[in-house]
């Protein structure tokens, strides 16, 4: 199984402004690094990729061709995340944000609407003064993927249940869908957990 992290850079949102005013990517993971090690040696069974997924990093086959390589596709809120479209129908998508972008659920709407499973986190930024700065806690993130990328292990144990007639408990249900938003579809999963974005 694949773990593919899409890292955002330094963009020009609109011709009318200057590069100067943007010295970083918004909405920055710090810790990419820190996090990718503590998955990569907690389960050695993933591949763990880190994509820039933008033209002059990436032709967009190669984005697709990492997507559809992908069990779970990580991102920050941003236009990667437009990519959990060409997802297999096995695989999860994971969007971190933060409370000034609660309101901004069109991913988890795209989500609702193909069946993907769903995670947000939400994050708060280091220092109020930088702007869109975030720590992911990495034994957070790691159990956040084994929840929804299960070790051979569990999968294997899976498999016996379900060639025994049995069912593994503890799935996370999907909450109702609120006034105006068409329900769920049965396959989809919304896990929607607040995690703390000052490191420890």
């Amino acid at each position: 199984d694949v773990v593919t992290i899409a890292q955002r850079v330094p963009y020009l949102a609109h011709p009318r402004l200057q590069m100067a005013l943007i010295p970083a990517a918004s909405r920055n993971i710090l810790n990419t690094d820190e996090i990718v090690s503590e998955l990569r040696t907690a389960r050695r069974d993933l591949t763990v990729n880190v994509a820039t997924m933008v033209p002059g990093h990436m032709t967009f086959a190669e984005q697709l061709r990492a997507v559809r390589e992908s069990r779970v596709l990580v991102a920050f809120h941003g236009a990667a995340l437009t990519h959990l479209l060409f997802l297999h129908k096995e695989a999860s998508v994971l969007e971190y944000t933060s409370p000034r972008y609660w309101s901004r659920n069109h991913f988890m709407t795209m989500a609702r609407q193909t069946g993907t499973t769903f995670m947000l986190d939400t994050l708060h930024p280091l220092d109020e003064q930088v702007f869109d700065q975030y720590h992911v806690p990495p034994a957070e993130f790691v159990s956040t993927i084994n929840r929804h990328c299960p070790t051979p292990r569990l999968q294997a144990a899976m498999a016996k249940m379900a060639a025994s007639g049995g069912a593994l408990t503890g799935a996370v249900d999907s909450p109702p869908a609120a006034a105006g938003q068409a329900a769920l579809p049965p396959n989809a999963v919304i896990d929607v957990n607040v995690v703390a974005g000052n490191p420890v």
